[in-house]
């Protein structure tokens, strides 16, 4: 099947965001800031249909789609331009992020044309946003110290504040100085740098906030969100701390729900990609649901 895809381009952002909120999709791919901050890794393209919306990207010379984006009731006619799609390509399909409802319709009209791989490293973490915000309850013991240990030391000295587009070279510093002392993968790190640097350049476009914690006047935590769902979901799509600072985890994490989405109901942290000190800094706040995803491969017939 002969489909144009299309890279993002800001044009076509109204567009690509009204066909993102068609249907109730928890998980953090489906969502405008996060298809621009990895596209230059993914090279993230679309194709609009009216009834439906395709995105394919690739990664290391290997294509492969995400979930199509549409109706339940057009499930059928999306799946299927993308198999001929592929089949056009000589390929297999290969179909990453598919939520509950899209392996559903897989495993009851498609049984055995497609292997199912549900991976935990994938998983996003969704939590109470009134909870993050007042940090009540005996659970939240541990948060609740760490919190009131920053504000204790640091009375006085501390400022949160909203960030603009003007802030990007500063941003930018922040994040590079930040990831210099960690030993994650160097091709990741210089992709989140330029995703970052990129996203914050275009806040206004993309419908972004991002905040800024300082300490003496010295940028000390960073971190940037976005809203989808009709606006009862946050996205925390980034968030960068100096781990030297006893509480200013906890501090940038409420005081950015608090200020900049005082009203959502959910909040998507991300998955944790498997690292386990990330899995268990985003289990010790207490997720209510891990929203699941699920890679679908076509059966080679």
């Amino acid at each position: 099947m002969n489909l144009t895809f299309e890279r993002l381009d800001f044009s076509m952002n109204g567009e690509l965001k009204r066909r993102l909120e068609v249907r109730e999709i928890l998980s953090c791919e489906f969502n405008l800031p996060i298809l621009y901050l990895w596209d230059e890794t993914y090279e993230t393209r679309c194709h609009f249909h009216p009834d439906y919306t395709l995105i394919v990207e690739t990664y290391e010379g290997e294509e492969y789609a995400l979930m199509p984006v549409c109706g339940e009731v057009f499930f059928p006619e999306a799946l299927e331009a993308l198999r001929g799609y592929f089949k056009s390509k000589g390929k297999a399909l290969t179909i990453y992020c598919a939520d509950d409802v899209f392996k559903g319709f897989i495993e009851k009209n498609h049984p055995d044309e497609f292997d199912i791989i549900s991976d935990r490293d994938t998983f996003d973490y969704l939590y109470d946003a009134e909870k993050l915000r007042t940090l009540t309850g005996r659970k939240y013991n541990k948060k609740r110290n760490h919190l009131h240990a920053f504000l204790r030391e640091y009375e006085g000295r501390y400022a949160y504040k909203p960030l603009s587009e003007g802030d990007e070279p500063r941003i930018c510093e922040f994040v590079k100085k930040w990831n210099e002392e960690r030993e994650d993968d160097a091709y990741f790190i210089e992709q989140e740098i330029k995703g970052i640097c990129s996203v914050m350049k275009h806040m206004s476009r993309l419908g972004v906030k991002a905040a800024g914690i300082y300490i003496d006047g010295r940028l000390e935590a960073f971190t940037m969100g976005s809203a989808i769902n009709q606006g009862k979901e946050a996205i925390i799509h980034v968030e960068k701390a100096n781990t030297k600072i006893r509480g200013l985890y906890q501090f940038v994490n409420q005081q950015f729900l608090v200020h900049a989405y005082p009203d959502v109901a959910l909040v998507n942290r991300e998955d944790d990609v498997g690292e386990e000190g990330l899995r268990k800094a985003k289990l010790s706040y207490h997720p209510v649901r891990l929203v699941e995803k699920h890679t679908l491969l076509e059966v080679e017939r």
